[in-house]
């Protein structure tokens, strides 16, 4: 038979581990919703668009794009 041991933990520790516990629970949710949003979206669907293009603003906003100053300059760039 195993050994049985009894640990006293405070109540403000235990208080805590709780609040953690539900922080984590809350963000696996949000972390959930948002996997099923994009694995619920069909590719080229007006939703599928609609979220393609604001990812698109939100990275120019973050100043995360290539300018090119003409078409050829663009392909060598893709073609590097």
């Amino acid at each position: 038979m195993a050994d049985k041991t009894t640990i006293n933990i405070d109540k403000k520790a235990i208080e805590q581990i709780f609040s953690e516990i539900t922080f984590v629970e809350k963000r696996l949710e949000q972390l959930k919703l948002q996997v099923v949003k994009v694995l619920s979206i069909e590719l080229g669907s007006d939703e599928w668009w609609k979220k393609e293009t604001e990812e698109g603003l939100e990275e120019i906003k973050q100043g995360q794009t290539i300018k090119f100053s003409s078409m050829k300059e663009a392909i060598k760039y893709l073609e590097s």
